[in-house]
């Protein structure tokens, strides 16, 4: 798992890279945490380098994401692949985190 990030205004994105298990989740979660910290108003993580994602993973993205509600930052998931999308969907954590299409699409939502 690799997590590479950029300034985008308010916003930082930080792409992943890779497979989200128990054996990297606690290293991605601490990545995450330091991109949230870096974040102004929002962190979008693009999931589009991301090919798998276990219960493990879940959980660090839920950790995160409670992180920057208590912080008061927005937190949006984009362009989960299909398998991930389907991991998403089936755990009902597409109702839980904002999640978009695409990049774009969801900096242009949390710049609003």
């Amino acid at each position: 798992m690799d997590l590479k990030e950029k300034s985008a205004g308010d916003a930082v994105v930080a792409a992943a890279a890779g497979k989200i298990d128990l054996s990297n989740s606690d290293g991605f979660q601490a990545a995450l945490s330091a991109s949230l910290a870096k974040a102004k108003a929002s962190l979008i993580l693009d999931m589009s380098g991301v090919d798998y994602v276990s219960s493990a993973g879940l959980r660090a993205l839920m950790i995160v994401h409670k992180a920057a509600k208590a912080a008061n930052k927005n937190f949006a998931v984009a362009a989960l692949q299909p398998l991930v999308a389907e991991v998403f969907t089936i755990t009902k954590f597409n109702q839980v985190f904002s999640v978009f299409d695409t990049v774009a699409a969801a900096q242009q939502s949390v710049s609003k």
